[in-house]
């Protein structure tokens, strides 16, 4: 799991946990925000506080989402990279970080133009400032507006004061200063626990996208960069690196000829051999046919002994 989603969860059980304190306080809470209030007043400041919050925690889950998806073509792109996959580029999306940044760089090596990574970085930065701009000013007001809060209903306050001293009848306007002070005090208790919360979510979330970042970089460090440089040591490793590749295939190729060589010499000794046992059986058959000759003689020679014996003729 990403680290992006590990904190969106986390967002979600933190909410949780104030739905549920609020539930088990409700009678407090409704005392104190929404009975006998003599204005729409305290609704509308600590409306526009949650409201406020609400949807800095939108733009947060939005950018944290945005990270997740990032991290995770990241892992694809080193993974693919680290196993020698050269069709890794094309199962990433064409939206994200890292597949841009491989088409930039490429972009500038077939132009052969001088890749500056920092300024594709600082380009990159620029743009991705756009998620966090509005969770920013959301931490960075929220609190000022419970501080808004209280000044307004300080004013009402002040003004619940003021009738007091006009008119002889103080039901009134003693009844306006303890809903002034009241709702200043919760508007400004309203945005000290939405900021507590905020502001937890807000660093996590600049955490994310550091860490995000650190690991486009080292993707980028260990695989983009050495295949797009351009610098004097690179090609003088991409060239030794070569001569060593040649030198092993020479070194094949000389041990593979010499396991021919050896091989057609055995096969010229084993025909050899062959030949000399054929000349040999030829040379034998020969002595067979001229002794088979003698023999014939001989018997011609002991036939006619016979004849001339034995007076046949």
């Amino acid at each position: 799991m990403t680290i992006g989603k590990k904190t969106i969860y986390q967002m979600m059980l933190g909410f949780a946990v104030l739905l549920i304190i609020g539930v088990l306080n409700f009678d407090f809470l409704n005392r104190v925000y929404f009975a006998k209030q003599a204005t729409p007043l305290g609704f509308l400041l600590n409306g526009f506080i949650v409201t406020l919050f609400l949807l800095g925690l939108f733009k947060t889950i939005s950018a944290l989402r945005h990270y997740a998806f990032e991290e995770e073509q990241v892992d694809i792109f080193l993974e693919g990279s680290e196993t020698g996959d050269r069709y890794v580029l094309s199962i990433l999306s064409p939206d994200s970080i890292i597949y841009r940044r491989h088409r930039k760089t490429k972009n500038l090596f077939d132009k052969k133009v001088p890749i500056n990574h920092g300024a594709i970085v600082s380009a990159m930065l620029a743009e991705e400032s756009l998620y966090l701009s509005f969770p920013k000013f959301v931490n960075n007001i929220l609190i000022l507006s419970g501080v808004f809060g209280t000044i307004v209903s300080l004013i009402l306050a002040l003004t619940g004061a003021g009738a007091i001293l006009k008119s002889s009848s103080t039901g009134e306007g003693m009844w306006m200063i303890i809903h002034g002070m009241n709702t200043a005090l919760n508007t400004t208790a309203t945005a000290i626990v939405c900021f507590f919360f905020f502001t937890y979510f807000f660093h996590k979330l600049t955490d994310v996208q550091t860490y995000v970042f650190g690991k486009i970089e080292k993707a980028v460090m260990l695989y983009i960069v050495p295949e797009f440089a351009f610098d004097t040591e690179t090609v003088n490793y991409n060239t030794q690196k070569m001569i060593n590749n040649l030198s092993e295939l020479a070194e094949n190729i000389n041990e593979r000829s010499r396991i021919i060589t050896d091989a057609v010499s055995s096969l010229n000794e084993h025909n050899a051999a062959q030949a000399a046992s054929t000349d040999l059986l030829v040379e034998r058959q020969d002595e067979a046919l001229q002794n088979s000759k003698a023999m014939a003689a001989m018997l011609e020679k002991i036939r006619e002994t016979l004849e001339a014996g034995f007076r046949l003729k």
